[in-house]
Formats: structure tokens, C-alpha cells, sequence
């Protein structure tokens, strides 16, 4: 497969992190070891075959405009975009259906996942429409959405209970925009339990590194987890 967009969810207002945000910035320019988090998952994910890194931007997205777009980093491009208006992680996507490759890869802009991506676009099946991987970690979910998940004998993605859970990381091949449109959407909530349904998605089981910034707790254990990583 040849290289690939890679798109970061960055939207959120980070209301469990008010503590440290104290609303005055984004959740994912929280700061680790006085580095932005959001700095950690872009110097480690454009290391791999990725065209471009597009930025969905929401809350207070202007700072995190300001910061990357038309910026690179290791040679890649990265380009944001701002939400006019609340759109969900659904809807914010369907905002560069026309700005994207053909495959890309999708994360949350407040985790980070020690995997890999090229290694995941071999194991992509064209017959679906998306691919999930799934986190060993249970312990370390941040929420409860879609934590029963297990794969049946074809790796399709089924709602019994198990302990894998949703990493946040996706491949996506442009079929994903048949279930989206301009109406504030939950991926997760929403969109993913169609796929699920309808079986255009299938899992892939990962032991990687799992860190988690969404609550104080996880947050104080990143600095430790983050200073171990090799940038």
C-alpha cells in the first residue's frame, strides 16, 4: 500500500482535565515533561509511510492551528482544520472527505499508542471498510464506549464481553463517508456500532503501549510513561 494520510482527532474539550487545562487550552497541548502531549504522538507517528497528518481542530483549535499547520515534522506535512461549529468525531471527519487518500489512518489527538503503522496497512482486508485495533490494556480504558468487544472466527468485530478494548486507532478506506454527513456525529457511539452491525469492520489485537492523558490520574502516570519513549 503506498504511503498514506494519517488524520489526529483534536477536538475535545478535555472536561475531566480542567485541573491542568483550566480551560485555557486545548486537551491535547496539555503539557508532559513541558512538551505539549500532542508533540509526542506527531514525532512518533511520522516516522511511518504516511503522505500527510491532518489536524481536526475544535476546542480552542486556534492555538493548535497556530502551532502546526503547514509545519513539518521527519519531511511530513501537516495541515489543520478547524470546526466552525461542534461537530463530533463523526462529523468533523466528513469535513475533508475530499482531502483525503483513497486509505488513512485515524487516532485520538489524547492517546498515545506505541504501534507500529506500517506494519497495519499490510494487514488491511479490502473487503471492509474499516479496521480497528483493539488494546490488551484493559485496566487503562479511559471510558466505558465500547469496551465489549471481542472478534469473531473471521476477525469481524462483534459486542461481547471481553477484555480488549478500543485503542482509538483506525484504518479507513474512503467507504467510511457513506456513513457520515455535516450533522454532529460520534464516531464512536454511533458510526462504529453500524459498522459493527452491518460487519464492514473487522480487529486486530495489539499488546502495545497504551497511554491515556483523559483523566488527572492517567495524566500524572504519562509523565513517567512518556519520559521512557524514544523520540
Amino acid at each position: 500500500m503506498k504511503p498514506i494520510d494519517l488524520v489526529i482527532l483534536a477536538g475535545g474539550k478535555g472536561k475531566r482535565l480542567r485541573s491542568i487545562t483550566k480551560n485555557k487550552i486545548p486537551k491535547p497541548l496539555v503539557k508532559i515533561n513541558n512538551i505539549p502531549f500532542l508533540d509526542y504522538l506527531i514525532n512518533y507517528l511520522s516516522r511511518f509511510g504516511i503522505r500527510k497528518i491532518i489536524i481536526l481542530c475544535g476546542y480552542k483549535g486556534n492555538q493548535i492551528y497556530k502551532r502546526y499547520n503547514n509545519t513539518k515534522v521527519n519531511g511530513k506535512i501537516i495541515n489543520c482544520k478547524i470546526e466552525k461549529k461542534e461537530m463530533g468525531t463523526g462529523g468533523a471527519l466528513n469535513l475533508i472527505k475530499n482531502k483525503i487518500s483513497k486509505y488513512f489512518f485515524l487516532v485520538n489527538g489524547d492517546t498515545f499508542f506505541n504501534i507500529n503503522l506500517d506494519n497495519l496497512k499490510k494487514k488491511m482486508d479490502k473487503n471492509y471498510s474499516a479496521m480497528m485495533v483493539l488494546s490488551t490494556e484493559f485496566k487503562k480504558s479511559k471510558t466505558k464506549k465500547l469496551l465489549n468487544l471481542k472478534l469473531n472466527n473471521k476477525s469481524e468485530l462483534i459486542n461481547k464481553k471481553s477484555k480488549l478494548i478500543n485503542s482509538g486507532t483506525y484504518l479507513f478506506s474512503n467507504k467510511i463517508f457513506e456513513y457520515l454527513n455535516t450533522k454532529n456525529q460520534s464516531l464512536e457511539s454511533e458510526i462504529i456500532p453500524i459498522l459493527i452491525k452491518k460487519k464492514r469492520i473487522f480487529g486486530v489485537k495489539s499488546r502495545a503501549k497504551l497511554i491515556d492523558i483523559g483523566t488527572p490520574n492517567n495524566y500524572k502516570i504519562s509523565k513517567y510513561l512518556l519520559s521512557k519513549q524514544n523520540f
